[in-house]
């Protein structure tokens, strides 16, 4: 019994836990920023106006140096964004997702077993009590070994992968923050280790319900087991979740991003830009147009490499491809007008060729054809009006496809 009882309150203090950290973090917030309201003070005081008095020489003297600080002040503004603030834990969900993790505790230990208890003879009452608690105890520590990375990572149609084995990731000790998980509320997330321990104690339940099932006629070890067989599948492995809200807002680039496509666990970003910054801020490298980031971190991959010389309007992913549209001329120095195909984890230029003479504005993969659309007149110089399909394989015009639209074709 003494077992039993420390494992029901490491499930509880599991659930408390996260609360204390997003309080401490809620708290330390106003402290971080009253140093920066005292330099805005001293910056008001050194920008107090001079005295009236000034000789009309020391205005001729203050103009080239105003036309420094314009320059200045336009140098800065081409650098890349300053870097974005981690996001911060909401304190009222973080509450809220504490106690409805209490709640499902409560409703198992001991909820759930005094029912089911109540419902056999007194001789095995004992019997379903330590069912139902052990049960619910080992799928907690399940989920948190392997559970929770098989159902709630990326991995293939059926089932998660290890990203999250052992809750890696979960916990930075170098920084000693939590990750976050993203809500309902854009914008809004809370920490990942509280999801983590709420979705356990669902887990955990689900187990303990099919209990009732075979009160009285099974053995202990076979009720584990069982359990532990049928525990943890994939809550939704076609939609995992995400690990920060909106990712994208944390890959900073010295200009305007058109295009995203998520794949890899990667998210790969093409626009009009030549630098990107790490959302650490410490960690700016060039990139010109087009970039692949970590899709859980936002860190930059250094692998990846395509830069164009003009604007990537739109991608598209096929196989171990990636199409790229826009209007550029050449792709890591390869002469490619406005399509072109790189690989998809290092970004080296693929034979593939199917030159247009304007911008392409969309993409889209249908079968073996690669759709695309934007105002151009002719795609590998042959007249196609704004509209054309290609071969995925070698870049082929399909001779069998030409809506020719009178229109800017853009999807």
């Amino acid at each position: 019994m003494n077992s039993l009882f420390r494992a029901i309150a490491l499930a509880i203090a599991l659930g408390i836990a996260p609360l204390g950290t997003a309080l401490a973090q809620d708290k330390a917030a106003p402290a971080a920023e009253a140093p920066k309201a005292e330099a805005k003070a001293d910056e008001k005081k050194d920008a107090a106006p001079a005295p009236a008095e000034a000789k009309p020489e020391a205005k001729a003297e203050a103009k080239p140096d105003e036309k420094k600080d314009a320059a200045a002040a336009a140098t800065a503004e081409a650098k890349p964004a300053e870097a974005a603030k981690p996001p911060v834990p909401n304190k009222g969900d973080t509450a809220w997702m504490t106690v409805a993790t209490l709640l499902v505790i409560m409703m198992a230990v001991p909820g759930l077993a005094l029912f089911y208890g109540g419902l056999v003879r007194s001789k095995n009452m004992l019997s379903v009590l330590m069912q139902v608690f052990v049960t619910f105890s080992m799928i907690v520590v399940l989920w948190v070994v392997y559970g929770y990375s098989l159902a709630f990572t990326e991995g293939n149609a059926f089932i998660g992968g290890f990203d999250r084995l052992f809750l890696n990731g979960v916990f930075d000790p170098a920084a000693g923050t939590f990750a976050m998980a993203a809500t309902f509320s854009k914008g809004v997330v809370i920490p990942e280790i509280v999801f983590v321990v709420f979705q356990a104690t669902f887990a955990a339940i689900t187990c303990g319900l099919i209990v009732g099932a075979f009160a009285e006629r099974i053995k202990f070890s076979a009720v584990l087991l069982f359990a532990a067989a049928t525990a943890c599948e994939p809550a939704d492995p076609t939609g995992p979740i995400r690990y920060q809200d909106a990712p994208i807002a944390s890959y900073q680039v010295s200009g305007v991003g058109y295009a995203t496509l998520i794949r890899n666990k990667r998210v790969y970003l093409g626009g009009t830009f030549s630098q990107v910054r790490t959302p650490g801020g410490t960690t700016v490298a060039n990139r010109a147009n087009i970039a692949a980031f970590d899709k859980y971190t936002g860190a930059l991959v250094d692998g990846f490499r395509a830069d164009t010389d003009g604007i990537v309007r739109t991608m598209a992913v096929a196989g171990n491809s990636l199409y790229l549209g826009g209007d550029f001329n050449t792709v890591n120095g390869v002469a490619r007008h406005r399509l072109a195909a790189v690989d998809l984890d290092t970004g080296a230029v693929l034979p593939w060729q199917a030159d247009a003479n304007s911008s392409i504005y969309s993409m889209a993969v249908g079968g073996n054809r690669l759709f695309v659309g934007g105002p151009f007149s002719l795609v590998r110089g042959v007249t196609r009006n704004r509209i054309a399909a290609v071969s995925l394989s070698d870049g082929a015009l399909d001779p069998t496809f030409n809506p020719n639209a009178n229109g800017t074709a853009s999807w």
